[in-house]
């Protein structure tokens, strides 16, 4: 049985190459998606041994709405009741075209669930973007979800809920563009290659906890002590 040794909601940060979905004729709003396969793929020519059916969508918000977070939670919990469990819906933030705005990020099974999603949200008088050509765009999502930590080791955890996450715990929080360089240099001096990253933090009362996290399904567990020491000496 796993024992989790911390849990709540943890703040996701990430880039991504995102492009207009063609959902977004069907939805009548511009709904933007960004690949499946993780990135290390196409820079490093592994090739995926399966395609994925989990479709990776954001959906940029036109209006500020107060509390969005709790709007878009509270909507989610309604949404479960009807569809059942299995649901990833999350708020968040995107910064698109140089613009900071609020969004919806949503992992997607059913393209059938759509209707039901769209329908709660725009009862709580969310304002989605009218569908539009837009071209693909370099961006950066801010992502609030429940997370669940496993304790791998000092400082090293694994989400309970996908075993490709891992978190790197490091002593104060750093900016994105020195995140973006200093992973850039492990993967090119350590030979770290199959895996994507990301920031995350974790609020616990009065203490903030840092992540460098990484995603994989084909990083090698035995060598999570030698990168450990990597993040250190580059953070």
């Amino acid at each position: 049985m796993k024992t989790i040794n911390f849990e709540g909601l943890t703040c996701y940060t990430i880039k991504v190459s995102l492009y207009r979905s063609e959902l977004s004729e069907g939805m009548k709003c511009l709904i933007l998606e960004s690949g499946a396969d993780p990135d290390y793929y196409a820079q490093h020519h592994f090739p995926p041994n399966k395609t994925s059916e989990i479709r990776y969508l954001s959906l940029p918000i036109k209006n500020n709405i107060s509390c969005f977070q709790d709007v878009v939670i509270r909507a989610v919990v309604k949404i479960r009741k009807k569809m059942g469990h299995g649901l990833d819906v999350f708020p968040g933030q995107i910064v698109y075209e140089n613009k900071t705005m609020q969004c919806i990020h949503i992992q997607l099974k059913e393209e059938k669930r759509l209707d039901i999603i769209f329908e709660e949200l725009r009862r709580r008088d969310i304002v989605f973007f009218s569908d539009k050509r837009v071209k693909p765009y370099d961006s950066i999502l801010y992502i609030k979800r429940h997370t669940r930590f496993l304790k791998l080791q000092d400082g090293v955890f694994q989400d309970a809920d996908d075993d490709g996450r891992f978190f790197f715990e490091i002593p104060h929080h750093i900016n994105f563009e020195k995140f973006l360089k200093g992973m850039k240099q492990i993967k090119a001096d350590c030979d770290y290659h199959l895996f994507d990253s990301f920031l995350a933090h974790y609020f616990i009362k009065d203490t903030v906890k840092d992540f460098i996290g990484i995603y994989s399904k084909h990083c090698d567990h035995n060598r999570f002590a030698e990168l450990k020491e990597n993040i250190k000496r580059i953070f």
